[in-house]
Formats: C-alpha cells, sequence, structure tokens
C-alpha cells in the first residue's frame, strides 16, 4: 500500500471521527494500525503514520470514556513524535 491510499484511508478515519462515530472510527483505526505494522516494508514514512493513527484511536477512546486506553494511545503518539 503506498503513501496515497493510506492518506486517503487517513482521510475517511478522520471524516467518520468528526461525524461523532467513535467506535466505528476507532475499528477502522485499529484495522489500518494493524496493516502498516504487519506491512512495514510496502509502507513509507511508516512511524509518522502510527503516530497518527494511534492519535485518532486516542481521540476515540477519550470520546467514548475510556481513559485508560485513550492515554496509552497518545502516549504512543507522543513517543514516536518525540524520535521523529
Amino acid at each position: 500500500m503506498n503513501i496515497w491510499a493510506l492518506s486517503f484511508i487517513y482521510i475517511l478515519i478522520f471524516l467518520v471521527l468528526d461525524n461523532g462515530k467513535y467506535s466505528e472510527t476507532l475499528e477502522k483505526s485499529i484495522k489500518l494500525l494493524d496493516y502498516v505494522q504487519m506491512n512495514s516494508r510496502k509502507v513509507l514514512e511508516k512511524n509518522e503514520i502510527i503516530a497518527i493513527i494511534s492519535g485518532h484511536i486516542g481521540n476515540s477512546y477519550l470520546e467514548i470514556g475510556n481513559y485508560i486506553f485513550a492515554l496509552k494511545a497518545h502516549q504512543t503518539d507522543l513517543d514516536i513524535s518525540k524520535e521523529m
């Protein structure tokens, strides 16, 4: 999967999140994160994409009230961002 395809999926996730469908966004974001992690050789800018997806996962968990998982996801985003 190239960066354009991942960008398109990212935009779709953002639109779903923006419409308040947090559980749906969470499910799609986790699937996308799994794909990126399992296919790291095919994905350009893997760490940046993982950080972005982790941020969306954190936002989704926050909106549904799961603060522990929200914190963990946002910590992943922060850790990766510090390395870049």
